[in-house]
């Protein structure tokens, strides 16, 4: 694996934040209130979708790896048939963490630096990425926000989401691996099953304290200079 498999750094003068939790927990929907917020926001999963379009080299491995079956008639990759190939597969689901999770680690890294260079004031970055700290981007982050909703609620969201019956929907939220026990001091916290009236509430609660450790370390990269 390349030495870029473990994020080497964090931004020099913005404040980055990693925004997990379980899925369909509603991260996306906080991400989307951080950004009208003024964050600038990095998704793992619109990484991932860059890294694995026709002519990556992360496609051709997972080709290598699982075959033509997961490839659509267009060339692009089945993202649905290689969930349900990993899904409840260790083997196969550590197989492809090794194909494209330095590589998303890579990219992340890029749009940070792209995102922190672009702008010559403070800034919070939010990194969204659901398994943010199984996969060891944590290293990336200043703290961390994590996002939760009742179990009945994350069931009910991937079946609409993605046409699941209702046992296949609480299969996936069960088999995502638990935090429980793993307690950092970098973590906050936002209630997402509640309505979106109070969810925004607890993220506007929350953003003055973000902007603030932003404008703490922009002045402190100043002074190091």
């Amino acid at each position: 694996m390349p030495d870029c498999a473990t994020p080497a750094r964090l931004a020099a003068r913005a404040w980055v934040v990693g925004l997990t939790g379980g899925i369909a927990a509603g991260k996306s929907t906080v991400a989307r209130m951080l950004a009208e917020c003024g964050a600038r926001v990095v998704d793992a999963d619109q990484a991932a979708r860059a890294l694995v379009r026709p002519g990556e080299p992360a496609l051709a491995e997972i080709l290598r790896q699982f075959g033509d079956q997961v490839l659509l008639e267009g060339g692009e990759l089945d993202r649905a048939r290689l969930a349900d190939l990993v899904f409840g597969n260790e083997t196969e689901r550590q197989a492809l963490n090794a194909i494209t999770h330095w590589r998303i680690a890579r990219r992340l890294r890029e749009e940070i630096a792209a995102a922190e260079d672009a702008t010559p004031e403070p800034l919070v970055i939010v990194v969204e990425a659901a398994v943010l700290r199984e996969a060891g981007w944590d290293g990336l982050v200043d703290e961390i926000v994590i996002v939760s909703a009742k179990q009945f609620q994350r069931v009910a969201r991937l079946m609409q989401r993605y046409g699941l019956d209702h046992a296949r929907a609480l299969e996936r939220v069960q088999a995502q691996k638990s935090s429980a026990g793993r307690r950092d001091p970098r973590e906050r916290y936002i209630d997402a099953s509640v309505s979106l009236e109070r969810t925004a509430a607890q993220v506007k609660a929350l953003w003055p304290a973000l902007i603030e450790a932003a404008r703490r370390k922009f002045e402190g990269s100043l002074q190091s200079c």
